[in-house]
């Protein structure tokens, strides 16, 4: 999968295309669009092949690409690569967790460059929502465990505020599962939500 990966990157950002009669290099739209697709189905289909991937290689590879096109160069423009990368990126996490971190071997960590800083807003994002859906158990047990004047609508709010942490979850995710069938085909829903939600990049 590496061998399959690492071309398909180097093809988004060399521009390469088709050999015209003359000779020369034509990208066509047909051939990028390809090449996305490509991209996105080795993404929704990581879990299969995560035991033979070499992770340390790939994050170089998208280190590479990230170091050639740093994102602050698209702010405000849709760039379809980094949004693939992206995503990429945000399955790894959901595959390996914090391991991930142990895979930046051949990464100059001590340069802080972008795939790290993209690491630590996706596990950020992550630890907040794990401690909103956390705040809002808690409150609900406490409110049912107390009983007296005030219980029933306390606990009322509580599973409000509940219901309104998973809505945001469930309306995130398919907004952006949405967004990747745009652009040939949906990655898993826990992915696009991740991705969606994380806009200071």
């Amino acid at each position: 999968p590496n061998r399959v990966l690492t071309v398909l990157i180097g093809l988004m950002y060399q521009g390469e295309g088709v050999i015209t009669s003359q000779g020369k290099t034509e990208v066509t739209y047909e051939f990028g669009e390809g090449v996305l697709k490509c991209i996105l189905d080795m993404a929704r289909r990581m879990k299969s092949y995560i035991h033979i991937l070499d992770i340390d290689l790939l994050l170089l590879d998208i280190h590479e690409f990230l170091t050639i096109h740093p994102p602050s160069q698209y702010r405000g423009v849709e760039f379809k690569p980094l949004r693939l990368l992206k995503t990429i990126i945000n399955q790894l996490v959901n595959l390996r967790g914090q391991e991930i971190r142990d895979h930046l071997t051949l990464i100059p960590v001590h340069t802080n460059p972008t795939l790290c800083s993209y690491l630590d807003l996706v596990f950020k994002h992550q630890l907040q929502s794990l401690h909103q859906g956390h705040s809002a158990h808690e409150s609900i047990a406490h409110h049912q465990g107390n009983g007296g004047a005030g219980t029933k609508e306390a606990s009322a709010c509580a599973q409000m505020q509940l219901a309104h942490v998973r809505t945001a979850e469930v309306k995130g995710a398919g907004t952006a599962t949405r967004r990747g069938s745009a652009s040939g085909g949906g990655g898993g829903s826990s992915t696009a939500a991740t991705e969606l939600l994380i806009t200071k990049f």
